[in-house]
């Protein structure tokens, strides 16, 4: 889960060791960024702290100009939809970039200068791509120096929050917590790991009876623009109830393939209620948009790992999709191997 890189503000920390020269520059060439300008931010899970402006040269070149030095924290480089995203540990001077703006939403993009940065963004074009296995992640995540390149690689774990992965994030919650005491980072990932642990006990009390062949729970939740909208409104279609969220990169990722069978199968009785998991409803919204989710059941009570709708469906991690048949009854849920177009074509056809 990951926007798509899932990002958290350090607040002034420090575990690194800087050498006594301050000062550090990030600079570089974007091709088509000519004439442009852009924001470099440090950025919260879902907040956006604005450093400076920065405007592209006719070449694409640009520069930033950090004079305290780089501290230890998560950034991006902000050019209008896109972003390229950062990770110091706070030993960076002179971090080079080789990008171009066609490209850089699926973070196809160099950064020298950077070891954190490096690491995180070949980890994460190579799960993306299919060119790493989990046990390589999690080796990756277990032995990084930086805790906040492991929270974030975590987090990109399809189904990261299920009952396997615990162990897994509590040993990085540990880390957060003696390296970065008292942080957002720590605070907020303790929280994300204990709604994990608590979805898991209800899981194992049996809580729910979300389950296939059963009825589908109803949701009643909040469009963008105030209107409740109900999951049981749809009876009588094949419905996609889509778990996900503007911060999750394995969420953002499989958003063409689910627009793709929309338009596919929208003519024959095919609905989609997404459920997004936001704190922020600017970026929730920003992300529909951008991701050209064009169906009209889309909502949210912006609570994060603690909705309502999450909480009945006991979602651990996202996405999470269920498919409910013109009956209202569940006849599938997305596990490794769920060909969405696969189980259409049965419902439809």
């Amino acid at each position: 889960m990951k926007k798509f890189l899932f990002f958290i503000v350090l607040t002034s920390l420090s575990f690194a060791s800087c050498s006594d020269k301050k000062g550090a520059t990030i600079s570089g060439t974007i091709k088509n960024a000519a004439g442009l300008d852009g924001m470099f931010e440090e950025v919260l899970m879902q907040q956006a702290l604005p450093i400076q402006k920065v405007s592209f040269q006719p070449d694409g070149k640009f520069s930033i100009s950090m004079p305290e030095g780089a501290k230890v924290g998560i950034y991006r480089l902000k050019i209008g939809q896109k972003q390229l995203n950062f990770i110091f540990n706070g030993k960076e001077k002179n971090v080079e970039v080789e990008a171009d703006l066609a490209t850089l939403q699926q973070a196809n993009y160099s950064v020298k200068g950077s070891t954190d940065t490096e690491l995180y963004l070949k980890t994460f074009n190579d799960l993306a791509t299919n060119q790493t296995t989990l046990d390589n992640i999690k080796k990756t995540i277990e032995t990084a120096e930086n805790p906040l390149l492991s929270m974030l690689l975590a987090l990109q774990i399809r189904d990261f929050g299920a009952p396997e992965f615990l162990d897994l994030h509590k040993n990085v919650s540990a880390r957060l917590d003696k390296a970065m005491p008292g942080s957002r980072y720590a605070m907020d990932y303790s929280s994300v790991l204990t709604t994990f642990q608590n979805q898991v006990a209800m899981e194992k009390a049996g809580a729910t009876t979300v389950a296939i062949g059963q009825p589908a729970p109803d949701i009643a939740l909040p469009n963008p623009d105030g209107k409740t909208m109900k999951l049981s409104d749809l009876k009588g279609k094949v419905v996609l109830l889509d778990f996900w969220a503007s911060w999750c990169g394995p969420c953002r990722r499989a958003n063409p393939s689910v627009v793709a069978a929309y338009n596919r199968f929208k003519s024959k009785g095919f609905e989609i209620y997404s459920v997004s998991l936001d704190r922020e409803k600017s970026k929730w919204v920003e992300a529909i948009e951008q991701d050209g989710l064009n169906w009209a059941y889309h909502v949210s009570d912006l609570k994060f790992w603690q909705s309502q709708a999450a909480q009945l469906y006991q979602v651990q991690a996202i996405p999470q999709q269920y498919l409910i048949d013109r009956t209202g009854k569940i006849r599938a849920i997305a596990k490794a191997g769920f060909s969405l177009d696969a189980e259409l074509e049965k419902l439809l056809n």
